[in-house]
């Protein structure tokens, strides 16, 4: 990696009427074990995003979020999610901040893409604290710590590289002992202005009651390979 000794102030930008095409893919597993024995279900999704800049000035974006494609396979057949052809629209600071008009604004992948980027310059080595909550249920608060890796050269250009490790906040009303982790690496490109590249490995184990044994609990672990790439962009 090529990292610039000079500082960084980052920025998202846009142009009303752009449209950035992404693709995620999502796979994993999920293992669930009771006092019968363990059980253990492969997951595999799909989802095509189209986002559009409907309307911007300097300092704010509307975007709406159209979720074209969302797919779940198993056994070679693939079965729609209710997510496909939802459509959220949200706004948009020059730093990050999303604050959702309407729909859930919620996909695979969205909480670590969505860096709400430091007011000051960054150096190389420079790190933040990002908080966000989670919709539920149940409604979950992660703490992600970004780290700005440097530039460096990918997809034919220079893009800055980003860490992310994501921990889960036990919240009130959960049962047993819950705990995430989410560590991923994101590319932003400067001259675009947005996210181009996201991928991140989370495992998430939580405790629920065993049906008709509700003093037994059932530990349940969810491991996930997620990848998001931007496709296209129109203009």
């Amino acid at each position: 990696m090529s990292q610039e000794a000079a500082s960084q102030t980052f920025r998202y930008d846009w142009a009303k009427g752009q449209k950035l095409y992404y693709k995620v893919i999502v796979r994993g597993g999920v293992e669930v074990e009771t006092p019968m024995g363990t059980q253990n279900n492969p997951v595999h999704i799909e989802m095509e995003i189209r986002q559009t800049v409907e309307d911007a000035n300097a300092d704010l974006a509307t975007m709406s979020m159209l979720i074209m494609l969302a797919r779940m396979f198993q056994d070679g057949e693939a079965a729609s999610l209710p997510e496909e052809g939802q459509t959220s629209v949200l706004w948009l600071d020059r730093r990050g901040k999303v604050e959702i008009v309407s729909g859930t604004g919620a996909w695979q992948g969205s909480e670590i893409a969505q860096m709400y980027f430091p007011a000051e310059p960054m150096n190389p080595g420079d790190s933040w604290v990002q908080t966000s909550r989670t919709a539920g249920p149940p409604v979950t608060e992660t703490s992600t710590r970004y780290t700005f890796a440097g530039m460096t050269d990918r997809k034919g250009g220079k893009l800055a590289e980003f860490t992310s490790e994501m921990l889960l906040q036990p919240g009130a009303g959960q049962v047993g002992d819950p705990n995430a982790v989410s560590r991923g690496r994101t590319w932003f490109d400067t001259t675009l202005g947005q996210v181009v590249e996201t991928i991140a490995d989370s495992r998430f184990t939580f405790f629920v009651p065993v049906p008709d044994q509700p003093n037994m609990l059932a530990r349940s672990t969810t491991t996930l390979h997620t990848e998001m790439k931007l496709l296209k962009r129109e203009p």
